[in-house]
Order: C-alpha cells, then structure tokens, then sequence
C-alpha cells in the first residue's frame, strides 16, 4: 500500500469561536492499494501529533466502478495507548464506489491517537480520493 499525501486545511466553524474543520483530502494513483492516515503531513495551524479532534465523517470515492474483492475499504483509530486499543470504527464491501462513515455518537481523537483509511486498488486507470474530516481548535 502507498500513503497518500494529503492536502490539509483549516476552515473556522460558524457561532463556535476558536474551533475550525480541519480537512485531510487527498488522491491515489491509478490501480494502487492506498492509505491515508491524519499525521501524514503537516496540518495548517494544528501540530499532526497534539491536540484532541472529533471525528466528523470520512469518504472515498473511487473515479469508477472499482473491481477489487476480498479486501475491503476500512477506516481504523490507531490508538496512542498501544496496539490493545487500536479498532476498525468502518468497513465497505466489495467493490463500493462511493463509502462514507459517520459517527453515531462523538468520537474524540487524542492526541496521539490517528484515523487511518484503506482503500485497495481498484484496478485499470481508477483512482481513490480520500476525506477525513474532523473538528479542532
């Protein structure tokens, strides 16, 4: 699998001062297992490793209809306090074009933990694009 690289951003929220949308967003190559994980790259105002974050929803949308089976798009917390506590939060099926995963209830990210997101190669030109969104200060 290739990480990604994601392009970071920083948006302030409306009526709630000091706390921003903080936006992981990034594209694959063509035909290859990817990975997109929050400390992958430097974030716009916020340390990759520090502060505490809310997950609000993750996507990956792959540019066609993929072809791949048996391995399945996955989002994971990797958890600062060991190995023990790291768990899949969400898992696609087969051959999804478009996943999407949101929270049912908060799920606040510590500082050191991550949210990693799997997605398998699709096969021919097709290509994953990968969100994680989360709320911050």
């Amino acid at each position: 699998m290739a990480a990604i690289t994601p392009v970071v951003t920083r948006q302030p929220l409306p009526n709630t001062p000091h706390t921003h949308l903080l936006r992981w967003a990034g594209t694959g190559t063509a035909n290859q297992a990817d990975t997109m994980s929050t400390v992958t790259a430097p974030t716009v105002g916020v340390h990759a490793r520090g502060g505490t974050r809310r997950l609000m929803y993750v996507t990956i949308a792959y540019s066609d209809v993929p072809t791949y089976t048996g391995t399945a798009l996955t989002v994971r917390l990797d958890s600062g306090s060991g190995a023990g506590f790291d768990s899949t939060l969400a898992a696609g099926t087969d051959n999804t074009r478009y996943f999407s995963y949101t929270p049912s209830n908060d799920l606040w990210i510590m500082g050191d933990d991550e949210i990693i997101v799997a997605a398998p190669a699709a096969g021919g030109v097709i290509t994953a694009s990968i969100l994680i969104a989360m709320e911050g200060h």
